[in-house]
C-alpha cells in the first residue's frame, strides 16, 4: 500500500508541475532507503516495511511495484539514480524471485534462503514459536492462493523495465534510460526527423553497450545515456575513435551533436568487484549492477494440490543439495587478489547459465545449520547469520564460485564476515 500511495505524488507532478508534489515523492522514497532496502534491490516488504538482515524478504509483487513506482520517479526527476534502481531490483530480486522455468514464483523471497518449502516460511514469528513456518517460500503458480497478488503482478516487472529503456526528453532528444538489446524508432530534433537506434549488449553481465543511429540524413538531437552510479571511469567510442566524456550531470552524459547514418556510438562501463555490510556481521558481494550469491544445488520435489496447481504446473520445494554454511574469508582492502573473475561468451540463457562467476575464498562454520520449529522437527528454516564468537570456523580456506543473484533459486547472498588468515 505504501509504495502505491508514494508513486502518486510523482505522477501528480508530472501533470501539474507544483514542486510540493515532488518534494513528497521524494520524501516518501528516501524513508525507504534509508532504512529498509535489502542487497537484491528491494526493501524488506513482507507486509510492512522491516529491517535488513539476510532473512528480511519482499513480496514479488512488491518488486514489480516499487520498480513501477521508480519509473514514475525516473520521469518525475530526470534523474539517472532512478534507472540504477530499476535495474538493481530487476537484475537481483525479479529474476531471484521465478523459478527459471518461468512456470512458478515465490510469494515471499530474500538474500538469503537455504530452502524454500511449503513449511518453510521463516517471517512472522508468532507468540507460540520462534518461527511461523508456512508456504509462502516455496516456488508455485499461484503462491498466494487467495490474494494471489504475486502471480497478478509479476508479468508486469520486465514489460515495466522495457517500456522504460527509452525516453525522450523536452529538447528533441533520446534518452538511453536502461540496458539491453533493443530498437527505438521515433522523431528528434527541431525538425522532428525520423531516427532509428538499435542497441546492442550483453549488459548486465558485459560492460559495452553499442548504439547503431540509422537515419536517411545526417540529423542533429541530444543522445543521453545513463551512467550508473556504481561505474567510476565510464568510456565512450563514437565510430570507434574515443572521445572526451561530456560532464556528467543527474547520472546522464549528453552527446548533442550531428549523428550521420550508421554513427556508432559504444558506451563502456566497467565494472569492478565491491562488498557491502550487513546487519549481524554481514557481508555481501557485487560487481557492476549484479549482486552475487552462492548458488545452493536445490533437491526439488513436486505437488499437485487441487485449485491451486497441476501436473504441468505444479507447486515446487527445494531443499538444499550442497554446503553453504561458508563465511566469506576476504579482506575488503584487498578485494582485486582476493577475488577472480571468471568470464565466458554468452550463453542462450544467461540467467540459467551464467557468462560471468566470481571465485572468492570462504571458510566452514561447521555448526550453522538449519534450524527446527521447536514444536516440529520436521519443519525446518533458513537460520540468521550465526554468532561467531560461539562458533566452529574451520581453519581452512576453500574457494567457492558465485553466481548472479538472479540466477539462482537457494542462496547464500549475505555471508557471515570471517577472518581472511
Amino acid at each position: 500500500d505504501y509504495i502505491e500511495a508514494a508513486k502518486q505524488p510523482a505522477i501528480l507532478y508530472l501533470y501539474t508541475g507544483r514542486p510540493a508534489y515532488l518534494r513528497f515523492a521524494l520524501a516518501a522514497q528516501r524513508r525507504i532507503f534509508d532504512h529498509h532496502m535489502l542487497i537484491d534491490g528491494i526493501p524488506s516488504t513482507s507486509e510492512w516495511y522491516r529491517t535488513t538482515t539476510s532473512l528480511d524478504s519482499h513480496e514479488t509483487c512488491d518488486i514489480t511495484d516499487h520498480t513501477w513506482a521508480w519509473g514514475y520517479m525516473l520521469m518525475a526527476t530526470g534523474d539517472g539514480i532512478w534507472g540504477d534502481r530499476i535495474e538493481r531490483a530487476c537484475f537481483n530480486a525479479g529474476f531471484g524471485a521465478i523459478k527459471k522455468d518461468w512456470k512458478a514464483l515465490q510469494y515471499f523471497s530474500c538474500p538469503n534462503q537455504f530452502l524454500a518449502t511449503l513449511n518453510s516460511d521463516h517471517n512472522f514469528p508468532d507468540r507460540d514459536s520462534d518461527l511461523r513456518g508456512g508456504r509462502q517460500m516455496a516456488y508455485q503458480p499461484n503462491p498466494g492462493q487467495k490474494t494471489a497478488c504475486c502471480g497478478g503482478n509479476v508479468h508486469r516487472l520486465f514489460p515495466n523495465y522495457v517500456i522504460r529503456m527509452w525516453m525522450k526528453d523536452a529538447n528533441g532528444g533520446v534518452a538511453a534510460t536502461l540496458y539491453g538489446p533493443s530498437r527505438v524508432k521515433t522523431t528528434v530534433g527541431a525538425e522532428h526527423q525520423e531516427v532509428e537506434i538499435v542497441q546492442e549488449t550483453d549488459y548486465p553481465f558485459g560492460e559495452e553497450i553499442h548504439f547503431t543511429i540509422n537515419a536517411k540524413q545526417a540529423v542533429s538531437f541530444p543522445l543521453s545515456l545513463r551512467i550508473p552510479a556504481w561505474c567510476a571511469a565510464p568510456k565512450i567510442l563514437i565510430n570507434g575513435k574515443s572521445v572526451s566524456l561530456p560532464e556528467i550531470k543527474k547520472g546522464f552524459v549528453v552527446l548533442d551533436r550531428e549523428f550521420r547514418p550508421a554513427d556508432t556510438i559504444t558506451l563502456i562501463l566497467p565494472m569492478k568487484v565491491a562488498v557491502t555490510h550487513w546487519p549481524q556481521n554481514g557481508i555481501g558481494i557485487e560487481h557492476g549492477p549484479l549482486v552475487y550469491s552462492l548458488g545452493i544445488k536445490e533437491q526439488w520435489t513436486s505437488t499437485i494440490e487441487p485449485n491451486y496447481s497441476t501436473a504441468e504446473y505444479p507447486s515446487w520445494s527445494a531443499t538444499p543439495e550442497s554446503p553453504w554454511n561458508y563465511g566469506l574469508a576476504i579482506d575488503p582492502e584487498r578485494l582485486m587478489s582476493q577475488v577472480k573473475l571468471q568470464r565466458k561468451p554468452m550463453t542462450p540463457d544467461p540467467w540459467v547459465d551464467p557468462p560471468v562467476a566470481l571465485v572468492v575464498p570462504v571458510k566452514k562454520i561447521e555448526d550453522w545449520e538449519l534450524q527446527s520449529n521447536p514444536d516440529n522437527a520436521d519443519d525446518k528454516f533458513t537460520p540468521p547469520l550465526p554468532d561467531l564468537s560461539a562458533s566452529k570456523i574451520s581453519q581452512e580456506v576453500e574457494r567457492v564460485t558465485l553466481v548472479p543473484y538472479g540466477s539462482t533459486h537457494l542462496r547464500v547472498t549475505i555471508f557471515p564476515k570471517v577472518s581472511a588468515g
